[in-house]
């Protein structure tokens, strides 16, 4: 694999059968800085981090790495997940913030350490929840400001210091939409790499309140029919596209 990222953009070919990872070929001219660590190299040939996107030829292109996973198979997207997160990891972690040396790779560790005073630097995983909250044959949809017209979504937010999973949800589905929940169960969990979150998605039932949506968070939000939705999420294979897909299943 040839994987070269700008930020949270991703260097694909467009060709007649669709996006596909760039050729050897056409990255060869392109400006961009190899990542100096490689892990499970057997499976990844180049990560780099672009460096003018102006640069980029007229067959490739820059694809928001959300959309990855449509494009993409989930092994690959899995590979592609995982450089993107080891270049974000080497970059917010250059110096030993506790004696300010420079952190190092170890031959036999797959993280950064200080030669100095010996402290280990892990991946940091942000935790956060998403759910999707029934009311009878009905599902809470709700649109981010970001979303394009058609794509609508499940409530989400991360965790915050002293709480549990439980309390989280809670907590985000009040402050994002003034109702309250009940019966909340886990569902699952999916590695969300925008940037180094780790999201737990959660299944939960309405029990009271009317909907007050949080402008600064959401454009608009309310219950629709379970066979009716308003659009869907604009990752295919995102944990919140899965979770709806169930829900819709379970309810035929």
């Amino acid at each position: 694999m040839n994987l070269i990222f700008s930020g949270q953009k991703l260097v694909v070919a467009n060709s007649l059968a669709g996006i596909c990872l760039p050729s050897h070929a056409q990255i060869e001219h392109l400006q961009y800085q190899k990542c100096s660590i490689q892990w499970k190299q057997s499976s990844i040939k180049l990560i780099a981090k672009l460096l003018q996107e102006e640069d980029l030829p007229s067959e490739l292109l820059l694809v928001d790495l959300r959309f990855v996973l449509n494009h993409f198979s989930t092994e690959q997207s899995s590979f592609i997940i995982y450089a993107h997160q080891l270049i974000y990891y080497l970059e917010q972690n250059k110096f030993c913030s506790v004696c300010g040396s420079n952190l190092m790779a170890q031959i036999d560790k797959s993280w950064l350490s200080c030669n100095f005073c010996q402290r280990d630097v892990y991946p940091k995983i942000n935790p956060a929840m998403i759910v999707a909250i029934r009311r009878g044959n009905q599902l809470l949809m709700a649109q981010a400001h970001h979303y394009a017209s058609n794509n609508w979504g499940l409530l989400a937010g991360y965790l915050e210091i002293g709480e549990n999973l439980e309390a989280c949800v809670k907590r985000e589905v009040y402050e994002e939409v003034g109702i309250q929940i009940k019966n909340i169960h886990y569902w699952g969990s999916q590695y969300w790499p925008f940037p180094n979150s780790l999201m737990l998605g959660f299944i939960a039932d309405y029990d009271s309140g009317e909907i007050l949506v949080e402008r600064s968070e959401l454009r608009h939000a309310d219950f629709f029919d379970i066979n009716n939705l308003p659009g869907f999420p604009p990752s295919s294979g995102s944990i919140a596209q899965k979770i709806i897909d169930e829900i819709i299943s379970s309810s035929c």
